[in-house]
């Protein structure tokens, strides 16, 4: 898997953002070093990596034909798949089955990579926060001009408020809108005041059979909110969002893994 290969039109996609969170603390603790500076960049491209090739050969039959493509800039990171728009619509001007079905396999292959990727990064002490959007997008070479980026975008600095990825529609026909209660089935996403990725969820059946594996993954998450919480609690604003990491992680655990909750002030 490759980095943005080009593409030659503007053309409808299924598009995540990913935002990673304190990036700002991150960088100033590398400092100057380059071998730092080039550790964490090449563990991050490495996750998104095998991420998709981890998906893609798990359901290999389903999403052979899916093309996901994804460029990291700064502390953004971009995730995208095409839809082929070629009659799409059936005769009696609705989208065809064929053509949900398309944005359906695209839109969950994602969820799932992304899952994948929130899980991931807790090893690198990531913490992500984002969208996802259907939308045209363009991008070839050093240049990306996208009205599904702009859509996720917005969506993630206005609407996402605390650190989850949100699934979010407007301007898109309603397409996103449609397939969400079937989304919502796979137990890749649910649903509160905002339809979002539910990793912890995953991480369960993912590894399934293997509880030493999941209490590592759910010890990280754990250590990772606490130290966020010690961090910041002079900053109301940031503590709002650990806050509620803590309790959508002590709501996940699930029998066995009770020594991993976290203990909140009331």
């Amino acid at each position: 898997m490759t980095m943005s290969s080009p593409n030659k039109e503007y053309r409808k996609c299924v598009l995540a953002f990913l935002d990673i969170l304190g990036f700002k603390n991150i960088v100033a603790s590398v400092g100057t070093s380059s071998e730092r500076a080039m550790q964490f960049v090449h563990s991050l491209d490495r996750i998104i990596n095998s991420c998709i090739d981890n998906c893609i050969e798990c359901q290999k039959q389903q999403i052979d034909a899916l093309n996901i493509q994804y460029s990291i800039f700064s502390d953004s990171i971009c995730l995208w798949c095409f839809i082929d728009e070629d009659e799409h619509f059936s005769p009696n001007g609705k989208y065809s089955y064929e053509y949900m079905s398309k944005c359906y396999s695209a839109t969950l292959t994602l969820c799932q990579i992304i899952a994948n990727i929130q899980i991931r990064g807790l090893s690198e002490g990531i913490i992500f926060r984002g969208a996802i959007s259907i939308g045209q997008h363009y991008c070839c070479n050093n240049v990306m001009f996208s009205n599904a980026l702009v859509k996720a975008y917005i969506a993630e600095s206005t609407f996402s408020t605390y650190p989850r990825v949100i699934l979010f529609s407007f301007d898109d026909d309603c397409i996103l809108t449609a397939l969400l209660d079937s989304l919502l089935h796979t137990g890749y996403v649910t649903e509160e005041d905002w339809v979002y990725i539910d990793y912890l969820r995953v991480l369960y059946p993912t590894l399934r059979f293997q509880h030493d594996l999941i209490a590592a993954d759910l010890e990280l998450h754990k250590n990772l909110i606490i130290k966020g919480l010690c961090d910041n609690s002079d900053d109301p604003s940031v503590l709002e969002k650990y806050n509620w990491l803590a309790k959508y992680h002590n709501s996940r655990l699930m029998n066995g893994y009770e020594d991993k909750q976290i203990f909140l002030e009331s």
